[in-house]
């Protein structure tokens, strides 16, 4: 999580002893009981049918105008009081960025992850490789266990991700998508894509004022911006800039 300060899971902390990886047993999370082959062809099919739409968003951000940038996000969900290994969705290297991560009211974790276009079948391999591979034992004779098997059985479904997937407040519930609302965003910084200036560009076409003034963080941007939760999901479809909404806390200057 230190690439990420602003993310945090609500769960308390539990003092253990270190072990190194090399020498002392495997310290996994909780998992699921699961059957393999069906379980990993249960999300391959999902990722599958996710394709065709998520190249159609990509097609209509480029009509949009765009140049870069282009991608769609994702929601990766536990299964009801397991955790998710959520740590391993954030593959920065190859663009994918884990934007937020909450527990629901019905005791499941989800991560919303920014995925750019052509980066889907990042997944889809791990997914591949947990089914049909297994792990290089540490010595000759000694166990092993499926590839990214803490990730890959984590995961309960994987949908495309709405607004409401990155709307982090845990006490104050989703605003009424058609008023007119004002929020604060935490933009993504990652890349050449100046997302702030992006949001500027655009916030006109779709019905939204993005105020004038911003505070940085080392890998976020936040900014006040009004309109209606209807029109910013449609921006967000189209712009991808957002890892997180939030409600504001006394910063209604930044709108002026």
């Amino acid at each position: 999580m230190a690439q990420h300060p602003h993310l945090f899971v609500p769960t308390a902390g539990e003092a253990a002893r270190f072990t190194s990886p090399n020498s002392g047993p495997r310290e996994g999370i909780s998992l699921p009981v699961r059957d393999r082959a069906d379980h990993a062809n249960n999300l391959i099919a999902k990722l599958e049918a996710l394709a065709p739409e998520a190249a159609q968003r990509v097609e209509t951000q480029k009509v949009s105008g765009l140049d870069q940038g282009f991608g769609i996000y994702l929601t990766f969900q536990s299964e009801p009081d397991f955790s998710l290994k959520f740590e391993s969705l954030d593959l920065t290297r190859s663009g994918i960025e884990l934007c937020s991560v909450k527990t629901n009211p019905d005791h499941t974790m989800q991560a919303a992850v920014f995925v750019p276009d052509g980066k889907l079948d990042l997944f889809l391999n791990r997914i591949v490789a947990y089914r049909d591979e297994n792990t290089t034992p540490r010595q000759e004779g000694g166990p092993t266990r499926p590839k990214n098997q803490d990730l890959v059985e984590s995961i309960s479904d994987i949908k495309i991700a709405a607004l409401e997937a990155l709307w982090t407040e845990e006490r104050v519930p989703f605003p009424d998508r058609t008023a007119i609302t004002t929020w604060e965003l935490w933009l993504r910084r990652q890349g050449t894509t100046d997302h702030l200036a992006r949001l500027h560009a655009f916030a006109g076409q779709f019905n939204l004022i993005a105020g004038a003034q911003s505070v940085a963080f080392v890998d976020r941007t936040v900014v006040l911006v009004r309109g209606s939760g209807d029109d910013l999901a449609r921006s967000i479809d189209i712009l991808g800039m957002i890892a997180e909404v939030r409600m504001p806390e006394g910063n209604s200057g930044l709108l002026h």
